[in-house]
């Protein structure tokens, strides 16, 4: 069962450094996951569409959209990550466009493919398991080791698992 604590436990390791038992610990290596896993997760998530944060949605359209180039505007909410596709029909995609956090279009619906914020460990494919603790690593480097070339070989090592 993975769990924030072993992902970035997964990744001290690969820079050599001691593990943590909570996220709140009072140790270097606790505060860097605290501070970098959240971002680190969501980076490596809109990198691709992963199947376990991939879904459909229907958002319904405010009732009074802001003026624009389009007519009609959808909020997005807010574990929208990205939006990957409007439309029902993938051989004629809708026209539309990405403005603030509102998908912005003509019609009066709004069917979309999105990649969610998935947050729960336990959702995730073991790929992006192994591309989160690649990345946290990558990221972990410099400050736990001041090395540059370390850093490099782990975003190869982390561009190659993605």
């Amino acid at each position: 069962m993975a769990t924030e604590v072993s992902i970035c436990n997964k990744a001290l390791t690969s820079v050599g450094a001691n593990t943590i038992i909570s996220l709140d610990d009072n140790t270097t290596e606790a505060i860097l996951c605290k501070a970098q896993y959240s971002d680190v997760r969501n980076a490596v998530l809109e990198e691709h569409n992963w199947t376990f944060a991939t879904k459909w949605i229907d958002i319904p359209k405010l009732a009074n959209p802001p003026l624009g180039e389009y007519r009609n505007a959808f909020p997005l909410p807010p574990e929208v990550i990205r939006v990957i596709f409007v439309g029902e029909d993938f051989d004629h995609p809708e026209q539309w466009q990405l403005e603030q956090d509102m998908i912005r279009k003509d019609g009066d619906t709004c069917k979309c493919q999105v990649l969610i914020r998935e947050t729960n460990p336990n959702r995730y494919s073991p790929l992006f398991l192994e591309a989160l603790s690649a990345r946290l690593a990558m990221e972990f480097s410099l400050p736990l080791t001041n090395s540059a070339t370390f850093y490099d070989r782990l975003a190869n090592i982390y561009e190659e698992k993605m």
